[in-house]
């Protein structure tokens, strides 16, 4: 029997955790935040933030 898998790759759950990224970035710049934004990188002040903590940034 052939396993299958909720995404196909990991561009599929990168879209995902978008979803659940642009709630917190919204939070935190106090306004609307499209997913595209997220996506793209256009917005991630929040994630910067954790990025920055983390050495990454």
């Amino acid at each position: 029997m052939k396993q299958e898998y909720a995404y196909d790759d990991g561009m599929e759950g990168y879209k995902a955790e978008a979803i659940g990224l642009a709630i917190f970035e919204s939070d935190r710049l106090g306004r609307k935040v499209f997913i595209e934004a997220v996506e793209n990188l256009e917005i991630e002040q929040y994630q910067a933030e954790i990025n920055r903590a983390l050495g990454i940034a």
